[in-house]
């Protein structure tokens, strides 16, 4: 497996498929890291994240990360929520009790990818860890793509594009993240806003429907079976693009029926008791410069700026 090495501290932190497991030597913990490690993940476990100073290095070169939580774990908004935009820090999945003193989206929370209630099934959180750590992987892949890809979009200043299916969301953003300041973080939040047009918009598949798609390794079948059905299949996804005096302009537009982006925008009023959803949050937080959505939720126009050199 391939070896990391943190940026920050120069330390070997174990192979690019490794999931650090913050937990308490509980007995109930240790069964949820042996689950895990008997399902074939490699799993290392730590102790809780309250007594751990290198939570950053550690997030920057894992797959993934669980936080077994208790109240000892309600204030690591400041380690775990890693704001350099050039790092894509690993997954956070966080185990916590109902009405744990983490709850309300702060800290730890706002830089988790979901939350799972205690006690956890195990069927629920292998499949939600799997999930988790293949989406990563995705990330990775298309962060490579981005970084190889030989761009296809020249000197073109503006221009419109029609979508349909999930590749070629994956290829637009590839393309267009060309033009931007940052191509691979540019890529991953293009990419995003259009498959969330595609799957959200124009299927019609909602958060919940997705959360159990995903956990059960259905939702590319269920994305291919509405591409076909009569009532989705005529549907696109508009795309216009323009350079700025700064980088770039992307809009996205689907012919879905809409939805109320605020919550997803704000990572200090989501629901994160589902595995998806944090996509949009990301995209404004790490991603993009600027998202703004219009026409019910239908429209998103999202910028990406260069940065100032004086800064």
């Amino acid at each position: 497996m391939e070896e990391l090495v943190c940026n920050g501290c120069g330390r070997n932190r174990g192979a690019a498929s490794e999931i650090i497991y913050f937990g308490p030597r509980k007995p109930e913990v240790l069964e949820r890291v042996e689950l895990l490690s008997d399902s074939g993940l490699v799993v290392r476990h730590c102790g809780n994240p309250g007594t751990e100073a290198d939570i950053p290095c550690r997030r920057e070169t894992a797959a993934l990360m669980i936080v077994d939580a208790d109240d000892e774990t309600a204030d690591l908004d400041s380690r775990f929520c890693n704001g350099e935009r050039t790092k894509v820090p690993a997954p956070v999945i966080v185990l916590a009790d109902q009405g744990w003193a983490g709850d309300g989206c702060t800290g730890l929370l706002a830089s988790a990818h979901c939350r799972l209630t205690k006690p956890v099934r195990g069927d629920d959180l292998l499949s939600v860890v799997r999930a988790a750590r293949d989406a990563q992987q995705d990330n990775l892949r298309l962060r490579e793509d981005a970084r190889r890809r030989t761009s296809a979009i020249g000197t073109i200043t503006s221009g419109s594009f029609s979508i349909r299916t999930i590749d070629q969301a994956r290829n637009l953003a590839t393309m267009l993240a060309q033009a931007c300041p940052e191509p691979e973080l540019a890529a991953l939040g293009l990419r995003e806003l259009m498959v969330n047009a595609i799957e959200h918009g124009n299927l019609a598949i909602d958060f919940d429907l997705k959360s159990e798609l995903v956990q059960n390794g259905r939702w590319l079948e269920e994305i291919a079976h509405r591409l076909d059905a009569p009532e989705y299949r005529d549907r696109l996804c508009e795309v216009q693009f323009a350079r700025t005096a700064g980088g770039a302009r992307v809009t996205i537009r689907d012919d879905g029926c809409g939805f109320d982006p605020a919550p997803f925008l704000d990572g200090g009023s989501c629901d994160l008791a589902g595995y998806n959803g944090r996509g949009i949050f990301m995209v404004k937080s790490v991603y993009a410069d600027s998202v703004i959505y219009d026409d019910g939720g239908r429209r998103v126009t999202v910028e990406f700026v260069r940065p100032d050199p004086a800064d």
